[in-house]
């Protein structure tokens, strides 16, 4: 169910749209934030790129979307922190599981959904 937002994380002219399928249904939101005066960015796999590429275009948003691979959104992240904070890359991305891990046992009962590094 929707939740009134203009996104998964909305920001004051920026709303962050986050999937693990091919974007088809938050193309049409993203749709209208740009309507709103708010630019969306669509964060999906790498694997369904193109397909939320075709999306924007039918919807005809291509050219005022920004469509980014998690994976590449999240590696970001991590070598900007990591850079600012003058660690390595391996450290701060532990530390970042380290903390997710310690939330999730504090909430849930899946203990599946913890995440090891090897």
């Amino acid at each position: 169910m929707q939740t009134g937002r203009s996104g998964d994380f909305p920001l004051p002219n920026v709303s962050y749209h986050v999937t693990a399928t091919d974007g088809k249904e938050a193309v049409g939101r993203c749709k209208e934030n740009i309507g709103a005066g708010i630019h969306p960015v669509l964060l999906l796999p790498k694997r369904h790129i193109v397909k939320a590429n075709a999306y924007a275009e039918i919807a005809g948003i291509q050219n005022r979307i920004s469509i980014i691979a998690i994976e590449d959104f999240i590696t970001q992240n991590v070598i900007e922190m990591s850079t600012h904070q003058q660690q390595d890359f391996f450290s701060t991305l532990k530390a970042i599981i380290d903390e997710y891990n310690r939330r999730l046992e504090a909430v849930e009962t899946d203990m599946s959904l913890k995440i090891e590094l090897s």
